[in-house]
């Protein structure tokens, strides 16, 4: 089966319309920063592909919102004949069924479809409530920063303001993650701003995204 089979198998399924609703009432606070751009609604960047190729960094910020029992996957996905192509996407419950939101590849399936159409193979997982969990330890106690001598600080600051503009000069807390796709949070790298919660839960959070790969 071509990629392109794939993706007409996944489009061509109706899903329920609430569940769209659902997936963008939860991650109506969630802001995100691409590289130097300005911040955009999370779902408006997915919406129009603009999250292509950050799938570990969109994924668990969306868990961010999500139900404690969302599970983020991480693992491969056959697109061509001979490719796995590692990935990573949502897993959620409503209405008493189980669906997949691939913020990536803008898809939103059910769950048995999805994994079928890929063949998926799991490599790890992590749930949104160990997710929110270590991303509220992080930021509420965010490792001292290293200091650097004044020429090395004067490369670093050369080199992100070339890549990225002024817009990291905003005070934010940079996670910095394990290689295990097993742990809360993987290859994420984000900068993390203007966090606001609300009963003891996430209200709102502006997300800068680095590096994607």
């Amino acid at each position: 089966m071509t990629e392109r089979d794939r993706f007409i198998i996944l489009d061509k399924e109706r899903v329920n319309p609430n569940v769209y609703k659902y997936i963008s009432t939860l991650l109506h606070n969630l802001n995100v920063e691409i590289c130097s751009k300005e911040g955009f609604p999370f779902m408006s960047l997915c919406n129009s592909g603009k999250l292509e190729g950050w799938c570990w960094q969109s994924t668990e910020s969306a868990a961010l919102f999500m139900p404690d029992d969302a599970m983020v996957y991480r693992g491969d996905l056959s697109l061509k004949y001979d490719h796995d192509y590692f990935h990573s996407f949502l897993v959620f419950n409503f209405m008493g069924r189980e669906y997949v939101f691939d913020p990536c590849f803008t898809l939103i399936n059910s769950s048995a479809l999805y994994f079928k159409t890929f063949d998926v193979v799991v490599k790890g997982y992590a749930s949104a409530k160990d997710i929110k969990e270590y991303f509220l330890n992080y930021y509420n106690n965010p490792p001292k920063k290293t200091v650097y001598d004044e020429k090395t600080q004067a490369m670093i600051d050369k080199f992100y303001n070339h890549y990225f503009g002024d817009i990291e000069r905003e005070p934010e807390v940079v996670i910095h993650d394990k290689e295990d796709p097993y742990a809360p949070m993987f290859r994420n790298g984000c900068g993390y701003k203007r966090l606001e919660m609300e009963s003891n839960n996430i209200r709102s959070v502006t997300v800068h995204y680095y590096m994607n790969g």
